[in-house]
């Protein structure tokens, strides 16, 4: 087993460092000992970042540069463990900056337009209970339809958008059976109609003959 500082042996003494002037090249101490030390250096450390607060800023923004993905993973774990306080953070953040939260919200939207169209279709359906359970492929299938919208919209240059065959505002269900991807003319121009029949469409393009 690798001993580091706090290690705790059989007899209670406490790990603190390699020191060659000791047995093994190991200096154990009292746990009353460690305590002391160990606040003793975190007093240490406290008033050395309060005395050097841009110096510390540096660093931890070095390190976080240096270190994204043990960052990210960090952060993650401690959000998870402190979900309460994140969210009474950010509701706090988000009222007193409402023009900034608008703005992120705003280029948000725009890097992931599919989720947005999504979110709105989910709020539509959960308003009039019509949002079935769904299973996690399902909801994969459902992701699919709105991420085919995006890549159709970029290979053809036109608005694409899920459409809900039967629409939600004559009962229609947000389920992958009841959706299907079209171009924004057509799906505006089917309105409410309980279905969209592709013999009856005209398009806007075609002659008046």
């Amino acid at each position: 087993m690798k001993i580091k500082r706090g290690t705790i042996r059989e007899d209670g003494m406490v790990f603190w460092k390699k020191d060659s002037r000791y047995k093994d090249s190991e200096y154990w101490i009292t746990k009353e000992k460690y305590d002391k030390w160990t606040n003793r250096e975190k007093s240490k450390s406290l008033e050395y970042a309060a005395k050097n607060r841009e110096k510390a800023k540096i660093k931890s923004k070095q390190w976080r540069e240096n270190n994204k993905e043990k960052h990210r993973a960090y952060s993650l774990n401690w959000q998870k463990q402190n979900s309460t306080r994140v969210n009474i953070k950010n509701k706090k953040w988000k009222k007193n900056n409402e023009e900034k939260y608008k703005e992120f919200q705003k280029k948000y939207s725009m890097s992931v337009p599919e989720k947005k169209q999504k979110d709105a279709a989910n709020r539509r359906c959960k308003k009039r209970n019509q949002s079935p359970v769904l299973t996690i492929n399902q909801k994969k299938i459902v992701e699919c339809f709105y991420k085919q919208a995006i890549r159709l919209k970029e290979r053809f240059g036109i608005q694409f958008e899920v459409d809900h065959i039967i629409p939600i505002s004559r009962g229609g269900l947000h389920h992958p059976t009841n959706l299907q991807v079209l171009p924004l003319k057509i799906n505006r121009s089917k309105g409410h109609n309980k279905l969209f029949i592709w013999q009856n469409y005209q398009s806007p393009l075609s002659s008046d003959e």
